[in-house]
């Protein structure tokens, strides 16, 4: 057989089929073909299944007139759309009218749905339409408004759904909550954050403006309407078309190639981001146009005058700072990095989004910015700035002395701040001693008549006595708290943890002068335990908060900023965020690498990266990533320690990925040994265990195993982490499956549907773990007779795993296959048939055990092949 290269049919499919079939796709494929007459036979079938199913992807081929009165120019409340029930319009723009929804079946959320508006240009502004609801799917970003669905309305104009964001604009937010240059400069460098994540992924947003970036309440900034955005990876036909057709842009904000019908790129929207930092800093704009375009010549030639120059005493008042102090804040740097942005000329302006954020970290962190010339005397006043009390110290001292005079000054000034610090440390170190001394006294068998006092119990003693001990200590309390707090999570305590953490970041917080190092691992301590309870949400502001004090007083390469980095992937992880993730924890483990380390902390970015790898389905890098983990515990750690408990454990899941049942089963069953006589039966680590051993038993075929294993987690994890876990929800999901295929349907029904709803209230709507709920729920739809109930789930289960996942990751062809199989119960064949070539070119093409699968799929399709040509004789 010839296998074709797919890369390179993925490469010129991905750029035609944003082509209008007809001429224009056949022009563009004879010249991307290049002769070679199987490739484009190939295409031609692909592109022939990709344009025949999606309701939304034929409205292209509507005749105006038929598009138009499609299109309402109102719809109603209350009205239906999909699975949503809108409730009132929150406003309209140039290519559609948006509403405020909600989900009208069980699950709660509310939405912003987009339909396309009424009006004469209807039919041109409908590929733009769509064009957007592309570019929206193809970004998963925390600081992006996230699609959630599509459709068309019951007349047949298309629409799709937001994530609904209820905030201000980003300069409303700034004046209204007074923000200083400081906080504004924070947001900023968030929103830049962003839209180099839009960049790496080929999208220039071309509309950025405050308008189009919102702050909620939270203080989390959200870009919003990519509705004229460019995809930089579009033909040549597409991007013709932006450039001759009408000029979007908002005039203000716009780059001045924008201005004169030129290319735009990524330059353009830095541009951008120099007139918002400018207004965000000085109150206004750096050009102001009496109309649409009248005035923009001084912006095609010269650039604007220094922010610095231009704030007033108003804008100074909504910054909480005095005029002469914020003008002084502005000046140098700032206005350096703003005219830089806002160069007239684009290869004169930061490269990326991502330059630019940080130059404003550097600037915050009192570093040399990369916008300003590197000189001596430049260096020498940032120097002087990060450590201005030391100077202080130091002119004070030299005042009447000779250069050895400074020196003798210098060091009885730091003789007599150690004596003093290490005072400080003495006194508090005692406090802490005698508290801890009177704790384990409690613990004493003549005080307790006799009986063995748990860890637990001293634990909980020791909480109760901070709660009046220690009041007029609160950093030896912090301290103490913190001591507790790991405990606790020691034992799997984590509700006890969370509240002792908790209170430490409080104390922490207020502690003069304020140590920011203490802060950030207090924060840290807290970000872990959200983690491990689920709440995963909650987890978010300290674990950007960390990432930001420790940036804000880099040393590079920092241990400190390694953590934070490990932290922040750790999350995303957790959230399903899996690119963002892998961003985080490799920068994570080249950081830990830069610092030289070799020890524990590298071993966690490294297990993290791992079990990451393992999950997007890149099995081999994951097992080469584990092993190297295993062999570094071993040689760091002692036998029997919980931390090889944990390597082998993520080995064995792994090895169960890449179907080694009886290696996973090995490497799974020698670390629930383990975990058992380190932590005892009741931890959460072991609930883990039995269910990493429950699936690999239901595997082997062993159901009745399997079931009794995963009741045993699923009562641990009741116990230890509550009624609403994720971890407890994919137990019972996986228990669920297990009573569908002994025939207990009612029994499968209630815990599947029971894990649904229990992943969608602690995850969201489109997290990878929900894809997987869902496919199981259908599956026990689609194999009781209940295949139009099945579709829809299954269809959107497959839509939030391919977003989220590669084409080829397990889960993905998994819930395509099982979507073909329904499609083909309820009688449509082409539709299955389509879906199952596609899968079978995804595994011809994949390396790795696919060959039961493989057998699988093509024994399908052969089968509907054969049904299709019985029908046709």
């Amino acid at each position: 057989m010839n296998v074709l290269p797919w890369d390179r049919i993925s490469e010129i499919f991905e750029h035609a089929s944003g082509l209008r079939p007809g001429a224009e796709r056949n022009a563009f494929l004879v010249t991307a073909c290049a002769g070679d007459e199987a490739l484009r036979s190939e295409l031609a079938t692909l592109l022939a299944a990709h344009d025949t199913p999606g309701a939304l992807d034929r409205l292209g081929d509507l005749l105006p007139a038929e598009l138009q009165a499609a299109l309402p120019d109102e719809i109603a409340p209350d009205s239906t759309l999909g699975p949503f029930r809108l409730r009132r319009r929150l406003g309209h723009g140039g290519m559609g009218v948006v509403y405020l929804a909600e989900r009208s079946d069980d699950f709660h959320q509310r939405v912003a749905i987009k339909v396309l508006r009424a009006g004469p240009d209807a039919t041109d502004l409908l590929p733009r339409f769509l064009a957007e609801r592309r570019i929206l799917a193809r970004l998963e970003h925390p600081n992006i408004t996230r699609l959630l669905d599509g459709g068309i309305t019951p007349a047949g104009a298309p629409y799709f759904a937001m994530e609904y964001v209820e905030g201000a604009p980003i300069d409303q937010y700034c004046d209204h909550h007074r923000l200083t240059i400081r906080q504004r400069l924070a947001l900023f460098a968030t929103l830049c954050d962003a839209m180099q994540y839009a960049h790496q992924h080929l999208v220039v947003h071309r509309d950025l403006k405050p308008s189009n970036i919102l702050v909620t309440v939270d203080g989390v900034v959200k870009v919003l309407d990519f509705g004229i955005a460019k995809l930089l990876d579009t033909s040549d036909g597409r991007a013709a078309a932006t450039v001759t057709g009408p000029r979007f842009m908002t005039p203000d904000y716009a780059s001045p190639e924008q201005i004169r019908g030129e290319h735009v790129t990524t330059a353009s929207d830095v541009y951008a981001l120099g007139v918002i930092l400018f207004e965000l800093l000085a109150g206004r704009r750096p050009y102001q146009f009496a109309g649409r375009f009248a005035g923009a010549q001084g912006l095609l030639e010269e650039s604007p005058t220094r922010p610095s120059v231009v704030v007033d005493e108003q804008a100074a008042e909504s910054r909480s700072t005095p005029l002469g102090r914020v003008r002084r804040q502005i000046a140098g740097d700032l206005d350096t990095i703003v005219l830089r942005a806002l160069h007239p000329r684009a290869g004169q302006r930061y490269g990326t989004a991502g330059a630019v954020a940080e130059d404003i970290r550097r600037h915050l962190s009192g570093r040399p910015v990369l916008a300003r010339p590197d000189t001596l005397r430049y260096r020498a006043r940032k120097f002087i700035a990060r450590h201005r009390l030391a100077m202080v110290v130091l002119a004070h001292a030299a005042v009447g002395l000779t250069a050895a005079g400074i020196a003798t000054a210098v060091s009885a000034h730091r003789a007599r701040v150690s004596a003093q610090r290490a005072a400080i440390e003495r006194d508090r170190a005692e406090e802490v001693t005698r508290f801890v001394v009177d704790l384990f006294a409690a613990a004493d068998p003549q005080r307790v008549g006799g009986r063995e006092v748990t860890a637990r119990e001293v634990l909980d003693s020791g909480a109760a006595r901070l709660a009046r001990d220690l009041a007029d200590q609160p950093i030896s309390r912090a301290h103490m708290l913190e001591v507790l707090a790991r405990s606790y999570r020691g034992l799997g305590r984590y509700p006890e943890a969370q509240r002792a953490i908790g209170e430490a970041v409080s104390l922490r917080r207020g502690q003069q002068p304020p140590d920011t190092l203490a802060l950030s691992l207090a924060l840290e301590g807290l970000s872990h335990l959200y983690v491990l309870r689920g709440m995963t949400d909650s987890a978010a502001p300290a674990v950007f908060e960390v990432l930001a004090l420790r940036r804000a007083a880099r040393r590079s390469p920092d241990s400190l900023i390694a953590t934070a980095l490990n932290n922040v992937g750790s999350y995303y992880h957790a959230r399903g965020a899996l690119d963002s993730a892998d961003v985080f924890l490799r920068e994570a483990v080249r950081e830990w690498r830069a610092v030289g380390d070799s020890g524990s902390r590298l071993v966690s970015a490294l297990g993290n990266l791992a079990g990451l790898q393992s999950q997007r389905g890149r099995l081999a890098e994951a097992e080469s990533l584990q092993r190297s983990v295993l062999e570094l515990q071993r040689r760091l750690l002692p036998a029997g320690h919980p931390g090889i408990a944990t390597a082998l454990n993520n080995l064995g899941v792994t090895q169960y990925r890449l179907g080694n049942l009886a290696a996973a089963r090995r490497d799974v069953e020698a670390a629930l040994m383990i975990r058992r006589a380190t932590l005892g039966e009741k931890h959460p680590d072991v609930a883990n265990g039995l269910h990493n051993l429950a699936a690999i038993v239901e595997r082997q075929a062993d159901l009745d195993s399997a079931a009794a294993l995963y009741r045993s987690s699923a009562a641990i994890k009741r116990e230890v982490l509550g009624d609403s876990h994720p971890s407890l929800a994919r137990t019972l999901g996986n228990l669920g499956m297990i009573l569908k295929a002994r025939g207990d349907v009612a029994g499968a029904e209630s815990l599947l549907v029971t894990s649904l709803a229990m992943r969608r209230a602690r995850l969201g709507d489109d997290h990878g773990d929900v894809g997987i709920a869902m496919n199981n729920l259908a599956l026990l739809y689609a194999g009781t007779g209940r295949g139009r109930r099945a579709e829809p789930l299954q269809r959107r289960a497959a839509a939030i795993l391919r977003a989220r996942l590669a084409p080829d990751h397990v889960d993905v062809m998994a819930a395509e296959l099982d979507l073909a199989r329904t499609l083909s119960s309820l009688g449509r064949r082409t539709e299955a048939e389509s879906l199952l070539v596609a899968l079978r070119r995804t595994l011809e093409a994949k390396d790795g055990v696919v060959g039961e699968r493989l057998r699988r799929v093509t024994a399908q399709l052969d089968e509907l092949q054969r049904g299709r040509r019985s029908i046709e004789r």
